[in-house]
């Protein structure tokens, strides 16, 4: 049987996660059990459209580039910031902090869409929903670059 070789994941890998050669591995499986669109290169600017488990062949539909839309989390909500919000330079994959009246509100936060006509779409915990979507509304809401 033809072997190609494909890459693979080498760990776990989060939603919005680079690609790199860090934490991908080469794999010769044969052709008959390849995933449809198998990676056999890192794409430039490639990240993770969903959280990723080790060992998992990686194919065109596993991957976003540029700054496409990241799917958000299990238990997380999407929440729409206001296009006019003053933010650092952010891409899908990000983590901010949602900062309100001094206070954080929602630590981690992740940038799942980053859109000229729409803003920044950004996903958060179940229970800090309500709360980032008031300040959002209420113009109270700032954006913190977290690592």
């Amino acid at each position: 049987t033809s072997k190609v070789s494909i890459l693979v994941t080498s760990r776990n890998l989060a939603a919005g996660e680079s690609i790199t050669n860090a934490n991908t591995t080469r794999v010769a499986l044969p052709l008959a059990i390849q995933p449809d669109e198998a990676l056999t290169e890192i794409p430039t600017n490639a990240r993770t459209r969903i959280a990723l488990p080790s060992r998992t062949a990686l194919s065109t539909a596993m991957i976003i580039r540029d700054n496409a839309r990241i799917q958000i989390p299990s238990g997380w909500r999407g929440v729409a910031m206001p296009t006019d919000l003053v933010a650092p330079t952010v891409i899908a994959g990000d983590h901010v902090d949602v900062v309100s009246a001094d206070a954080v509100i929602a630590a981690g936060a992740l940038v799942i869409e980053v859109s000229t006509k729409n803003g920044i779409t950004i996903a958060v915990p179940a229970e800090s929903a309500a709360v980032v979507a008031t300040a959002s509304r209420n113009g109270d809401a700032s954006l913190v670059l977290a690592t």
